[in-house]
């Protein structure tokens, strides 16, 4: 009976890390990364910085972005992103994603898989989605470029953004306040974002 407790408490503890989606030591596993990094421009002035990292191992692909960025207006903001998402195969495990202001959590929102649906909590308010309905993500339009009529799912707020292909290299994605993903190639060069009163773009940081 011990033995059969052990094995089954093993398997949980093992499900649990995949689905949190943090390997505590990466490099005890064989993996490759692509890593993309970007600067944030307002104005067209460089306020920070945006990375996103993909890692492939053991049939899972993770997925990792944070950005750093410093706004004067009305004051100084100082604002930090953070996501980790999580794919085995084609479905989503496990996402998290949290926003900082000025050193302060701003907003927090967690997507667990659990059986046939995702539940879904943003800033303390709780859905759930069938599981059969999220099998692409934000994130993953950072390498690779989308298709028209594609729907993604947004790891910040728990909704789903319709792509609208513009013309071969630009993709139009949401209908309310939208991204406009800008490629050469299956290379993200540009991503220019609405936020509220704010207009500001992701750009690739040149190679010196």
């Amino acid at each position: 009976m011990r033995v059969v407790l052990f094995i089954l408490l093993t398997i949980m503890g093992r499900i649990g890390t995949c689905q949190r989606g943090v390997t505590n030591d990466l490099s005890e596993i064989p993996h490759k990364v692509t890593n993309n990094e970007f600067q944030i421009e307002f104005k067209n002035n460089v306020i920070g910085t945006y990375q996103v990292e993909k890692l492939e191992m053991d049939g899972f692909t993770v997925y990792k972005s944070s950005s750093e960025s410093k706004l004067r207006f009305i004051g100084t903001i100082n604002a930090r992103y953070e996501l980790e998402t999580v794919f085995k195969g084609q479905v989503l495990i496990r996402s998290e994603v949290r926003t900082y202001k000025n050193g302060t959590l701003d907003s927090e929102a967690v997507t667990t898989l659990a059986g046939s649906h995702y539940i879904v909590i943003v800033d303390g308010n709780k859905s759930i989605i069938d599981k059969n309905k999220i099998d692409k993500s934000i994130v993953q339009l950072y390498f690779k470029p989308p298709q028209d009529g594609e729907r993604f799912f947004s790891e910040k707020d728990g909704s789903f953004k319709v792509v609208s292909k513009i013309d071969d290299s630009e993709f139009k994605v949401g209908k309310s306040s939208p991204s406009i993903f800008k490629y050469e190639g299956e290379k993200l060069n540009r991503v220019d974002i609405s936020f509220k009163v704010f207009e500001y773009s992701i750009v690739r940081k040149q190679i010196e």
